[in-house]
């Protein structure tokens, strides 16, 4: 059965993805004058990943989970520049009689 998580936090996200499993979408929002962005996993061991993270027990090389960290970062820095121009478009149409 395919497990789905979601998550803000990139550390987490890094994590999970240096265990092997692929991020499905980076989805952002508008959140308190600011943007946020949730990186979405699927996959089959996901509750078990997301366990072993929180509880301090999870195991990582530590070159694979700086290159998932700086990889989900730029990944993160793209989908903000997206979704700021989108919405600025958004409000241009708005504004247009």
């Amino acid at each position: 059965m395919q497990n789905v998580i979601r998550t803000a936090d990139v550390w987490e996200a890094a994590f999970i993805q240096s265990q092997g499993a692929k991020i499905e979408s980076i989805d952002c929002l508008a959140l308190n004058g600011g943007v946020s962005c949730q990186i979405t996993f699927q996959s089959e061991n996901l509750t078990e990943l997301q366990k072993s993270y929180f509880s301090g027990q999870g195991y990582v090389e530590i070159f694979a989970l700086r290159r998932a960290y700086s990889q989900i970062q730029s990944w993160i820095a793209e989908a903000k520049t997206k979704h700021k121009k989108e919405m600025k478009a958004s409000q241009s149409r708005e504004v247009r009689p």
